[in-house]
């Protein structure tokens, strides 16, 4: 197994080459591929393009030079013979007169002379134009941001502060979280397990420690992996699935996630491997269609990855810190009895947990961000604090399989955080 950002590389880790050419070409070399030859017609496809033509199915266009109507024969160098007449070349200056000759010239001569006497065009004086990029130069991103009306005095503008950076959107992150925490409504889990005859709160612990590994091999980003768990749980809250094909949902949920998420997401081909061959290219080809169809290919879900971002940002944590709320957000996957919990109420939980191990409290910033107060989030933050000593417990006395998370996050890519002690349990 390799960690995202680390050193080694994964079973799925392939390196992608950009260049066009390989590295031993020299200079001159790659310079011939890319332009045509001296030699070649100017009109004519090179080789090279006439290669790429045919391996798309196209057909190069071929340059025929269409054949003179008449034939031209030379005849002493100085006529040519056609359908016989006979044109000679002459010298049109030798056959004229000295006198006619100067007259030519003299009249070119006043000619110039007369342009020359022509009264020059008065010139318009330029006129001083506007420097646009002063002006913009004047104009900061504070000039259009939007102050918060209902932010209370104590609590700071953690969206004014990063206002020059544009990767946090600062105009509309406030706007696009209140969004998030509207439409996070829709997709609150209802319980399912009762409804599958083959399915049981275990198994998909199983499964979704089988999917933090696929998301580790494959280097996938984290929102990749918090969607496709997001994506199995719907779907079997709305179809009931045989056992032999849970794996199978699973490894669908991802690629479907990493095409949603993905630079460059996986091939079929790497999925059907990880999945030790047990299914094909149609039968993911199927459940993939099954899934998008059953979700009414609604997948555009607010996770709690999102939030728990937006509020470890909103108090300037260490990426030691978010890191370790981070893991305990991750391993909330693993239980089943959080799906029906909103991503925002959960997220905030693990927040709290996480302040807990460091010695830290919730702050009045933090109650403005995340929209909970302590006691709201007391119940789930017991519950994760159980979950994780479960995890760690498990993990140490190397029993059960559900070992991968507590083995990603004791890594130092990722500041050995599940080594770290957690509260007691009461």
């Amino acid at each position: 197994m390799s960690y995202r950002r680390g050193v080694g590389t994964g079973a799925g880790g392939l390196k992608v080459h950009s260049e066009n050419f390989a590295p031993t070409d020299t200079l001159q070399t790659v310079r011939n591929a890319k332009r045509g030859r001296a030699d070649e017609a100017p009109n004519a496809p090179s080789a090279k393009r006439a290669a790429n033509f045919t391996s798309i199915g196209l057909k190069p266009v071929q340059v025929n030079h269409a054949a003179p109507r008449r034939t031209l024969k030379e005849k002493n160098c100085n006529s040519v013979t056609n359908h016989n007449s006979e044109c000679v070349k002459k010298d049109i200056l030798k056959e004229l007169k000295d006198e006619e000759v100067q007259a030519l010239k003299g009249n070119s001569i006043s000619r110039t002379q007369q342009n020359g006497q022509r009264s020059p065009k008065k010139k318009i004086p330029r006129q001083r134009l506007t420097n646009v990029m002063v002006d913009l130069s004047a104009v900061t991103a504070l000039d259009y941001y939007v102050e918060k009306k209902d932010l209370p005095d104590t609590v700071p503008d953690v969206d004014r502060k990063v206002i020059e950076d544009p990767n946090c959107q600062a105009h509309y992150a406030h706007d696009a979280f209140t969004y998030l925490r509207e439409r996070e409504k829709l997709f609150i889990i209802t319980p399912y397990i009762e409804q599958q005859a083959e399915m049981s709160p275990s198994y998909r612990a199983l499964l979704v420690d089988w999917m933090v590994e696929v998301q580790e091999i494959f280097e996938l980003n984290h929102e990749t992996l918090y969607l496709a768990v997001k994506i199995v749980d719907r779907y079997l809250s709305q179809k009931s699935i045989r056992k032999v094909q849970i794996q199978l949902l699973g490894g669908s949920a991802m690629l479907i996630s990493s095409k949603m998420d993905e630079r460059v997401p996986p091939s079929l081909d790497e999925f059907v491997y990880i999945c030790d061959n047990a299914y094909d290219k149609a039968e993911f080809i199927k459940m993939e269609r099954n899934i998008l169809e059953t979700l009414d290919f609604d997948l555009s879900m607010p996770l709690s990855y999102s939030f728990l971002r937006r509020y470890c940002r909103s108090i300037d944590m260490e990426m030691r810190e978010m890191t370790l709320a981070r893991f305990i957000l991750e391993c909330s996957l693993m239980e089943y009895s959080m799906v029906g919990m909103r991503e925002s109420h959960v997220a905030a939980a693990a927040l709290l947990l996480a302040l807990d191990v460091l010695g830290k409290e919730w702050n009045d910033t933090l109650t403005y961000y995340t929209g909970y107060e302590v006691r709201e989030l007391a119940a789930p933050r017991t519950m994760l604090n159980k979950l994780v000593h479960h995890l760690k417990g498990s993990f140490k006395e190397d029993k059960g399989s559900t070992r991968v998370i507590v083995d990603k996050y004791s890594h130092e890519v990722f500041h050995k955080v599940a080594k770290m002690d957690f509260p007691s349990l009461e």
